[in-house]
């Protein structure tokens, strides 16, 4: 089967992918894994070659600049859907390609997430944010009311049926394939809390777990704080919250990320909005527990991690100073690691199969009722 996955950013090899890059990636191998033909078809996108292949994955870009890229992409997708057997839609933030509507190919589309965007936001960016929020909350539900949707958790799931409660098309959770750390972490030399992860306030609030590290930097002398990863903010933050025990480390590799956290001891996620977790699911694999806000999601099994209300500073810091015992985390390194295990494998053909789509061929099955695609949940034993 041919499957031509559409997406407005692509992964690359010279430069970091973010989380619904990786995914589209991972997606597209866990399929020729099976023996399918795939190709990610993405617009250009400055500094990237208008082709490469990934991991044996072939990445085709637009040759050209277009003023609005959804455009680009969009005619790329009708003029290349029909040499397809399935195509994919990666969709990212607020894009809508809504492929069911203008190929007869048949269509699935991926949703990671829903952003933060806020109606009430103030400020320069305050119209674009109440518009990205009524596209991303108002119209997307309506447009897809009837598509073939991939969620990567039950949360996503449930957050879009909840805005779209005529939902009369097909749904499936496919969790991410998540990379199993090569090592342990060990919990000695100094206490280490641990961020990986874009450094952007809109979505990565790094200020609220600074700022919650600070009295813990001064009641602990040897604790020391790791924020690993570029992004916008990171600059402010790093003038904002200097101290010579806060490392803001950059750019890391992925053989470096590993050795991050492998030193660690706590892994911080201050996201306001995540889809699944992946980086949990990471760091849970190297033994170590998360301490994030609580977003709804089951990524992270019982006793392997704790989870505040969102925003609430005074116990995230409480959450994270708890964890700061090297008997209790011993205590719960091997519980983490076997929470991570089911999550190494992406379920990408048994989710197409709970769609419809034909896998074994090049078209959809018959009926309207799709079964029910169960996955393995961070609870469910190895």
């Amino acid at each position: 089967m041919k499957v031509w996955i559409f997406s407005l950013r692509t992964p690359s090899g010279n430069r970091p992918a973010g989380g619904a890059q990786r995914y589209a990636l991972d997606f597209a191998c866990s399929l020729r894994e099976h023996g399918h033909c795939v190709r990610i078809v993405g617009a250009f996108e400055a500094g990237k070659p208008s082709r490469e292949i990934l991991e044996g994955i072939e990445v085709q870009r637009l040759s050209r600049y277009w003023i609005f890229p959804w455009l680009g992409l969009w005619w790329n997708l009708i003029r290349k859907a029909p040499e397809a057997h399935l195509v994919v839609e990666n969709m990212m933030s607020f894009l809508a390609l809504m492929p069911g509507a203008f190929t007869r190919t048949p269509a699935v589309s991926i949703k990671h997430h829903f952003g933060t965007h806020q109606r009430s936001a103030a400020g320069g960016r305050a119209f674009r944010d109440r518009a990205l929020w009524w596209i991303e909350h108002r119209q997307i539900p309506r447009a897809y009311s009837r598509s073939r949707l991939i969620f990567p958790s039950q949360r996503t799931e449930a957050h879009f049926k909840s805005l779209c409660p005529r939902f009369r098309g097909r749904a499936a959770i496919c969790p991410p394939a998540v990379q199993m750390a090569p090592n342990q972490a060990s919990f000695l030399g100094s206490p280490t809390i641990l961020y990986v992860g874009v450094v952007n306030l809109a979505r990565k609030r790094v200020d609220h777990l600074l700022e919650a590290s600070m009295p813990l930097l001064a009641e602990l002398p040897d604790l020391r704080v790791e924020i690993a990863g570029e992004g916008p903010d990171r600059r402010r933050l790093q003038e904002r919250y200097a101290h010579e025990r806060v490392a803001f480390l950059g750019y890391v590799s992925e053989a470096e990320k590993w050795q991050a956290l492998a030193r660690a001891w706590v892994f911080a996620s201050p996201s306001t909005a995540e889809g699944f977790g992946i980086s949990w699911v990471e760091a849970n694999s190297a033994g170590l527990p998360v301490v994030a806000y609580d977003l709804g999601l089951d990524t992270v099994a019982a006793g392997c991690g704790t989870f505040v209300p969102v925003g609430d500073v005074p116990r995230l810091r409480e959450a994270l100073k708890g964890w700061l015992d090297p008997n209790r985390l011993r205590e719960m390194r091997p519980r983490a690691v076997r929470s991570a295990q089911p999550y190494a494998r992406m379920p990408s053909e048994e989710a197409l199969r709970s769609l419809g789509i034909d896998v074994d061929g090049s078209g959809t099955t018959n009926g309207r009722t799709a079964t029910r695609l169960v996955v393995p949940t961070s609870d469910s034993p190895t």
